[in-house]
């Protein structure tokens, strides 16, 4: 829920910018086009009650607005320090009343109050009170501390640093902290820094609560939320349920206490109800990283490329065979037997050739188109083409479609009818020769030589070697792939090369032996440059053994693929602590309904965890996320605010589970609610250090 409770409406002193006068229509489209729940109208040493209440008409419920006035204020050692003080919106009148009473005659620019008149009014005042604090116009600690100790209700006091990492800081060391906009230029005001409060309020008062700790407001508000009740229990005969929130959830507490045990229950619980679960786990990481580095099965396709495997081709060459010509000798003794036999020159059979099917190509050709027009046929039924022709259109497409799929088929009828004639009477031919050879004891005049049939077989096998040898000319583009962002700044991207064998490619390109591979592409080059010679039956059995052995049914196999990390085109390789970022982001950025994080913070410097992690997480849980962290970070526990906080110890045999959260400074043992324990004790004792971390923490931040 954002809240921005340090607004100005107005310029009211010398050096103001007039970009901070805004009128309600306006001022009601810039708070709602950021999505700000509850502002506060802080106006330097004064406060208008007709803007407030034309605020208040025009924006009729989208936001709670609060009247508020920013104060000058002298402190206790002379120095000059700004202090908010924003009031309940139910005593706008007596609030009216008692600023316009405590200022008096003097002007914006020239107001001022001491320390103790600044208590005097606060405790007369039903209010929040937000001095700066590390930002300019600041008190000094020690005049901020005499305001908080000398309030009625000291809780109400808030520290308003200038920006989210002092925000940070302020709250590990459990001071209460608000940030404001301090909006200077209404234009601008989509830039600026809001805070923003874990749970939704609906009043003024009960904002009031949230700030007091007040146990019963903190589980009123935390039941809005959706949970999922799982059993977290290491023993199987007994049961120990705890809740968890659609938001963040810390389990925290020393080592060997079971916390990755109760991860894995809550993980089986999820799984069990089919959500989806995004799983981090540190012994992963390296794993995942170097997953990244493997070539899937479909990249070593060629198909993956938009290039042809030649898969056709490679099983043509291995089913031919070579074609056999008419020997001389069957001529010699064709001409031996003429005057043989006194018949013979009536039997004319002897000295007929067989027929050339002209046919066939021109049957193979009506097939495929056939094919072509029924797929397109097929297509066009599935469009709407009333969406795009009228029924006239629509009836001369049908016409002609079907005309041309006539014409196809009577083409193909008559070809095949052509064809086939051919064929019988080759056969016929043939057959009555070998009848009257067996009968006569004569020699017929061969059909055909075969010579034209054996040159275009081997100009068939010719042309399909040479195209597989082309193949090996085929070129890929590198591909880059953004991996993940490293710290200061850096890219990591994976650079994924392929290439067909070459000189160049090294063994780890290939799924098969590199030299297997080679030995067969140099058997498909000899082949094809041997395959008009002699030689060549003997070239064509070696690489037929040699796909065979090798079990290369394609092009594929020739295709090399690796993959490398790289940062601005150098070979790199992540770190662990890097590995650690890009898994855990991945798992981060992905859509899951469950987040599953186990020790997240392993391997990563504090500022990254500070800086990226924490904000990460603090994101899905605005996206009402299940997140449940297993942590011994104190960024990570205390920055995320947890609606549920579970501390696992382990004592003399027995687990004990404490359950509770920050808002109420309290975890309670899940089995004796006598048995409590304060959050932020338990906290500093056990997250990254103890108490000295804490502190050193906020030594090095400032």
């Amino acid at each position: 829920m954002k809240i921005d409770l340090h607004c100005h409406t107005k310029a009211t002193k010398t050096g103001d910018s007039p970009k901070r006068n805004i009128e309600p229509s306006m001022f009601k489209e810039k708070v709602n086009g950021v999505g700000v729940k509850i502002i506060g109208i802080t106006n330097h040493n004064k406060f208008d009650i007709e803007q407030y209440n034309s605020f208040v008409k025009e924006v009729n419920n989208d936001f709670m607005i609060w009247p508020g006035v920013e104060l000058d204020v002298q402190g206790s050692e002379g120095e000059f320090g700004h202090v908010l003080i924003v009031s309940n919106p139910e005593i706008i009148s007596e609030f009216d009343q008692l600023i316009k009473d405590f200022i008096g005659n003097k002007s914006c620019d020239d107001f001022y109050c001491e320390l103790d008149s600044l208590i005097e009014l606060i405790n007369k005042l039903d209010c929040i009170v937000m001095p700066h604090f590390y930002k300019p116009k600041s008190l000094n600690e020690e005049s901020i501390s005499h305001i908080k100790e000398n309030m009625n209700e000291p809780y109400r006091l808030l520290y308003e640093p200038s920006n989210y990492r002092s925000l940070g800081i302020l709250i590990n060391h459990n001071y209460g902290s608000i940030i404001g906009s301090d909006v200077k230029d209404w234009d601008k005001y989509h830039e600026c820094d809001f805070a923003n409060i874990k749970v939704d309020v609906d009043s003024y008062n009960q904002f009031l609560l949230l700030m007091k700790k007040d146990e019963n407001l903190i589980d009123t508000l935390l039941h809005k939320q959706y949970k999922d009740t799982i059993d977290i229990s290491h023993e199987s005969d007994s049961s120990e349920e705890v809740e968890f929130y659609d938001d963040i959830n810390i389990i925290f507490g020393t080592k060997g206490t079971g916390k990755s045990e109760v991860l894995d229950n809550i993980k089986k619980h999820f799984i069990s109800k089919g959500k989806d679960i995004g799983y981090y786990v540190p012994k992963d990481t390296e794993d995942k990283i170097d997953e990244k580095l493997i070539v899937k099965a479909e990249e070593r396709k060629l198909s993956y490329y938009g290039k042809d495997n030649l898969s056709q081709l490679f099983l043509n060459i291995k089913s031919w065979n070579d074609k056999n010509v008419a020997q001389f000798k069957d001529y010699l003794d064709y001409i031996k037997g003429i005057n043989k036999n006194s018949n013979k020159e009536r039997m004319k059979i002897l000295n007929i050739s067989t027929l050339t099917d002209e046919f066939a190509p021109k049957l193979k050709k009506d097939s495929d188109s056939l094919i072509s027009v029924n797929s397109i046929i097929d297509s066009i039924e599935k469009l709407d083409l009333k969406s795009y022709l009228d029924d006239t259109d629509i009836e001369n497409l049908d016409s002609i479609l079907s005309k041309l799929k006539e014409n196809i088929k009577k083409s193909k009828i008559n070809n095949w009818i052509n064809s086939k004639s051919i064929n019988y009477s080759n056969f016929t031919i043939n057959k009555l020769k070998g009848i009257v050879e067996n009968k006569t004891e004569l020699k017929t005049k061969p059909s055909d030589t075969g010579f034209l049939t054996f040159a275009k077989n081997r100009l068939k096998i010719r042309n399909e070697l040479r195209k597989v040898k082309s193949a090996f000319g085929y070129t890929f583009d590198d591909v880059e792939t953004y991996v993940g962002k490293l710290e200061k700044g850096k890219e990591l991207k994976l650079r994924t090369s392929a290439r067909m064998l070459c000189n160049l490619s090294k063994t780890d390109e290939f799924a098969t032996g590199i030299n297997a591979l080679k030995e067969t592409k140099n058997s498909i080059i000899t082949s094809y440059d041997s395959s008009l010679t002699k030689d060549f039956n003997n070239s064509y059995s070696n690489l037929k053994e040699k796909l065979k052995d090798n079990s290369i049914t394609s092009m594929d196999s020739f295709l090399g693929v690796i993959k490398k990390f790289e940062i601005n085109g150098e070979k790199y390789k992540p770190s662990s602590g890097e590995a650690t970022m890009i898994v855990l982001d991945e798992v981060l950025k992905d859509e899951h309904d469950v987040y599953l994080l186990d020790e997240p913070e392993k391997s990563l410097g504090n500022t990254y965890v500070n800086d990226v992690l924490v904000s990460k997480i603090n994101e899905l849980s605005k996206h009402k996320k299940t997140v449940i962290i297993v942590t011994h970070n104190a960024n990570i526990a205390v920055r995320t605010f947890p609606y549920r906080s579970i501390l696992k110890e382990y004592s003399n045999g027995e687990y004990k589970t404490y359950v509770g959260n920050p808002f109420t400074n309290k975890l309670i043992n899940t089995k004796d609610s006598t048995d409590t324990k304060e959050w932020k004790d338990e906290s500093i004792k056990i997250l990254e250090g103890g108490k000295e971390a804490f502190e050193e923490r906020g030594e090095i931040y400032g």
